[in-house]
């Protein structure tokens, strides 16, 4: 997994649908996929490799312990299949805008 703090200097918010995203400002042209009971999904094009991405935005991750647990499984299912030429899934990077990574690990 890699992730480029450069590319997230800047951010900027939008609203698909029912839920407003917060996300950097590479990635744009953003199109509504899927919503379910813990998140919901949407299509955007990453300026800086021209390719399509799904960016999932996680409902209440924190709100039981159980939606915790679920949370963290499903990021590390996502970790443990990342396929090295992405045909099955790839996960390119994992970011919140909310909190710096001290606040999100206490």
């Amino acid at each position: 997994m890699a992730t480029n703090n450069e590319d997230q200097s800047e951010w900027y918010t939008v609203i698909c649908r029912t839920c407003t995203y917060t996300l950097p400002v590479r990635y744009q042209d953003i199109v509504p996929i899927g919503q379910g009971a813990f998140g919901a999904v949407i299509r955007a094009t990453d300026r800086t490799t021209g390719r399509y991405v799904a960016i999932k935005k996680l409902l209440h991750p924190f709100q039981t312990k159980t939606h915790a647990k679920r949370s963290y499984r499903e990021l590390k299912v996502l970790i443990d299949l990342n396929h090295p030429n992405g045909q099955i899934v790839q996960l390119y990077d994992v970011f919140t805008p909310d909190q710096d990574r001290e606040n999100f690990e206490t």
